[in-house]
Formats: C-alpha cells, structure tokens, sequence
C-alpha cells in the first residue's frame, strides 16, 4: 500500500508542485488548506492546478478538529501552511503570528496524539538572507558571518573577510520598502555550478507572482489608513509603490521569476 503524506498548505503554489512529486513517486497525497482569497479568490474553489489525485480538505491549521481528520491515515507531514505577505504581516501582527505560530503549535499537538514517521517544515518563504554584495573590488559576493567582535560592538554593516565594506549589487532602483534581491538567471547558475549544484528543473512563474504583487498593492491601498497609524505614515505609499514597481517590471519582463530545483552533483 502506497504511503500517504499530508501537506498542509498544499494548494499553494510550492505545495501543488511537491503534490505532483510525490505523486510521480507513488505516494498519494492530502492537502489541507484554508483557501485564503487573497491567493485563491473569494470562492473557496479548488484551484484548477492542483492534480487531481489530491485529496483537498479544507480546513484552517488552527482548527484541531480539521487538522485531527487531515492526519487521519498519514504517514509523513509536510507542513508549509504559512500566511504570506512581507508587508501585511507588520501590522497584521496578531493573524499572522496566530496561522504561522499559533498553527503550527496545533499541528504539533495533533501529532502528539497521531504520530507519524517523519514531519518535514520548510522556512518562510519571506526569509532572503543577506542577498549577494559587491566587494570593494567589484566583485559579487555572499557576506560572510559577523563575528563575535561586530556584534559585541553593535557593528551590523556586512563586510568581506578582510573587513571592507560591501555594497548591495542590485539594490539601487527599488523602493525602501522592497525586500527581494536581484541576480540574473545565468549568474545564479553559476553561482550554484560553483558550489557543486546543477540546476534539475525549473519553471517561470512571473505570471502568477505578477498577480499576487497586484493583489498585496491593492490591500496596501485599502488599508492604507490602519497601516499608516501602527508603522508610521510613509510606509503605505512606499508598501505600493514597491509592488506596483515590481508588477510593472514582472509584467514588461524587465525582471522573471523562476521556482527551480538544485541538487548536488
């Protein structure tokens, strides 16, 4: 009998691709998802997207009852439920720390009462790192760790080993508000080829991220007034003038964006 996992927030975007994987390799596959309308419409529809072998529940991570069924029969857990949105999340603070925290607790308590052979959690997807530098030499660089040194003295600056400074490579162009680093897609190659990855797979997705940049613009813009009030009165203009910005270079292909697959050689 073929193994079944559970993916939570396996309608999204990540989740559907990994329901195809598994499904390629034998397992079936189980999806809980709330079908928030902010990615997936105010309908609550399954999304076309998702294969059709899927068993979807709909249900929110923080119910117990909902997450008890989803369990029901699973073998593995690969928990990627999270709410998105860089910007929503700092004065949205409550609702995201309750889905992304306060719902991941509910899984684990769930789990104590239906165990399972492995649980797999996947960062944020809002987590950059420090993003590639250039050096004084011109360079593109990753920054190294601070040192102990630095952070006793409260020196935050990235610098290269020999302590220089370093600047941002492709930073100047976007607003204050914007978190996203730039590279170009044959430079990412080789920066994985480099450290022994070979790109396997990869897809473009600068269509849907279009949409969803559109999507956060407009919540911006809707409440521009309580996002003003709790962090400060220029961050709803400099918020949606960074995802109209990243909207219209997605849309003119000024920049892409690819979801892809690195393993080692």
């Amino acid at each position: 009998m073929p193994k079944q996992i559970l993916i939570t927030g396996g309608a999204g975007f990540i989740g559907a691709h990994l329901a195809n994987e598994l499904i390629t390799h034998g397992y079936t596959v189980r999806a809980l998802d709330s079908l928030v309308p902010q990615v997936h419409g105010p309908d609550h529809k399954r999304p076309a997207y998702l294969n059709p072998e899927v068993e979807l529940t709909v249900g929110d991570v923080r119910d117990p009852a909902a997450v008890a069924r989803a369990l029901e029969g699973a073998d593995a857990v690969v928990h990627l439920v999270a709410l998105v949105g860089v910007g929503q999340s700092m004065y949205q603070i409550a609702e995201y720390t309750s889905v992304n925290n306060f719902g991941s607790a509910v899984l684990w308590q769930a789990l104590s009462d239906h165990p399972v052979e492995c649980v797999l959690v996947a960062s944020s997807m809002s987590i950059y790192g420090e993003g590639l530098y250039r050096d004084t030499d011109g360079r593109v660089c990753n920054a190294p760790d601070r040192t102990l040194e630095q952070l006793k003295m409260g020196d935050w600056e990235p610098r290269d080993p020999r302590g220089r400074p370093l600047t941002p490579a492709e930073r100047a162009a976007m607003p204050d508000a914007d978190t996203v680093w730039l590279v170009e897609l044959a430079e990412l190659t080789a920066l994985l080829h480099e450290v022994g990855l070979t790109v396997t797979w990869q897809e473009e997705c600068s269509t849907q991220h279009r949409a969803m940049a559109l999507a956060l613009g407009r919540a911006f813009q809707d409440d521009a007034a309580a996002i003003g009030r709790r962090i400060g009165a220029r961050a709803p203009a400099e918020l949606i003038a960074a995802h109209e910005l990243w909207s219209e270079w997605l849309g003119a292909g000024r920049v892409r964006k690819f979801a892809m697959v690195a393993e080692q050689r």
